[in-house]
């Protein structure tokens, strides 16, 4: 907790340092920052739990907010088979409906857990105790869900999401106009609850807490056999959400450079784990049939071999007129590429045009790649930032273009010296 001072342009700023210490014998396996609030952190442990730590009420692992348990369906994972990764929904990315789009809210709190065996674990909604929301998201929500077409949002959604609603996102006294550097006055708007376990407690432990929803994944004929020999011994790394509309669209990657690209059955709506009809039992409060996926298209980075393969998928912000599909990026550590998913864009346009033909392919871009001139070396992290604006080095925002974007990487050569470029 020692403060220090970091004096950048002339501007001063107070940083603290807060560690965090898994309890007993777990360990971290990924720590993500929200990205509806400043002050949440998600973190992953080994034993296949997942906390959402508020930091500004207490930075400790031991009083988490939201608590959930992540095991795929069963009581627990199966032998040999762990949770391995975790990401956050990115709803104001292109695919993911636009702000206007009253599924952008449900996009926006969902969680999304990969397993080693490739498993999809999905829940939501997980909502900070206090978060940042475009105030078109909550006005979109809002105009469906009063008036005559209550009914109907009830019917799509569940009666338990939309009284959900009203308690947290719909609610005037939970909301509160904030000005974000570089948004328009009035654009975004704060949303204060207390369905969480720092709140309400009782009520979120018996009616709101998240359901775990697992897909089933559907698999063609032979699909294990055609893949390369040196996929079959590779376990799964990595997870992405990438596009919710209109289609929902994941990503996961395998730690031999094999990504792939699977589409579900339905969209990442909310459920709930009702408890309050028989002490002990389970009902769920998600409407429509269960999930399913298949893959769709597989993308082979043909990575060399590398000490301790893996490989880490991330989403590339790009405007919302931007031609073409949604970009994934991925690193792993010898090389940083980018996935444009060409036939998402296709889908996208396709809803105002009738399609024709096959769908095209995914295209590859190498971004940065070590090679065997370069020495023994590795890539430690990748980051988007914006152009033109050094020495600040500000990190590219969502809406940014392609051309308005640079890549900052981190270099660690052997002997553990590092270099950025």
């Amino acid at each position: 907790e020692d403060l220090a001072v970091a004096v950048t342009g002339g501007l001063k700023l107070e940083l603290r340092a807060v560690p965090l210490v898994p309890p007993g014998d777990t360990r971290f396996v990924r720590v993500l920052w929200h990205p509806l609030s400043d002050a949440h952190l998600g973190v992953l442990l080994s034993n296949g739990t997942w906390q959402l730590l508020n930091l500004s009420h207490r930075a400790a692992v031991a009083d988490p907010e939201v608590l959930l348990n992540v095991t795929f369906g069963g009581s627990e994972c199966e032998p040999g088979e762990s949770v391995v990764d975790f990401a956050f929904g990115s709803p104001w990315l292109q695919g993911g409906g636009g702000p206007t789009c009253s599924e952008a809210a449900w996009l926006a709190l969902v969680v999304i857990f990969l397993s080693t065996h490739g498993q999809l674990s999905i829940f939501g909604p997980v909502l900070p105790s206090i978060a940042v929301f475009p105030k078109a998201v909550l006005g979109a929500l809002r105009s469906g869900g009063e008036g005559p077409n209550r009914e109907a949002v009830a019917g799509s959604c569940g009666l338990a999401a939309a009284e959900w609603l009203r308690k947290t996102l719909l609610c005037s006294a939970n909301r509160q106009d904030v000005t974000l550097p570089g948004a328009a006055p009035g654009a975004y708007v704060s949303v204060r609850h207390n369905l969480h376990m720092h709140g309400d407690a009782k009520a979120y432990h018996q009616q709101w807490r998240p359901l775990e929803q697992v897909p089933k994944e559907e698999y063609a004929e032979c699909e294990e056999s055609a893949k390369p020999p040196r996929h079959h011994r590779s376990g799964y790394c990595s997870v992405q959400l990438v596009a919710h509309s209109p289609v929902a669209v994941v990503a996961r990657a395998m730690d031999s450079g094999l990504v792939e690209v699977l589409i579900l059955s339905g969209p990442l709506g909310p459920g709930f784990d009702d408890r309050r009809a028989v002490p002990g039992a389970r009902a769920s409060s998600r409407p429509g049939e269960p999930l399913t996926c298949a893959v769709f298209e597989e993308v082979d980075l043909v990575l060399r071999q590398t000490r301790a393969p893996c490989v880490r998928l991330a989403p590339m912000p790009l405007q919302e007129d931007c031609e073409g599909g949604p970009w994934l990026l991925a690193r792993s550590r010898a090389v940083v590429a980018a996935i444009e998913l060409v036939w998402v864009g296709v889908l996208l346009r396709g809803l105002d045009a009738p399609l024709s033909g096959r769908l095209p392919s995914s295209v590859i871009t190498t971004l940065v790649e070590v090679r065997a001139a370069d020495g023994p070396c590795e890539i430690a992290g990748w980051q988007l930032l914006a152009k033109g604006l050094a020495p600040a080095l500000p990190l590219a925002q969502p809406g940014a273009s392609p051309a308005a974007c640079a890549g900052l990487w981190l270099r660690i050569r052997a002997g553990g010296s590092a270099a950025a470029a």
